[in-house]
């Protein structure tokens, strides 16, 4: 199973939190390119700073994701 873990940046972490604490038992689509790669059910508002994608991507996707991703932006 292909794992990508990001580390957000200290705004995009505050920004997260609150967009989880809004919506809590409740699915959250995670994009990439204008595509859903994965749709977690949020269960607890954590700011940590950290996500992560899994899910049985190709090796191919995976690297594509982790091209596209703005790394400056995180």
């Amino acid at each position: 199973m292909a794992r990508i873990e990001i580390e957000l940046s200290e705004e995009g972490s505050r920004k997260l939190c609150l967009l989880k604490k809004a919506n809590i038992g409740q699915p959250i689509a995670i994009m990439v390119e204008n595509r859903i790669v994965a749709m977690p059910m949020v269960m607890a508002a954590v700011a940590d700073g950290l996500v992560s994608i899994a899910g049985g991507f190709p090796e191919d996707e995976t690297n594509r994701m982790i091209e596209v991703l703005p790394k400056e932006q995180l």
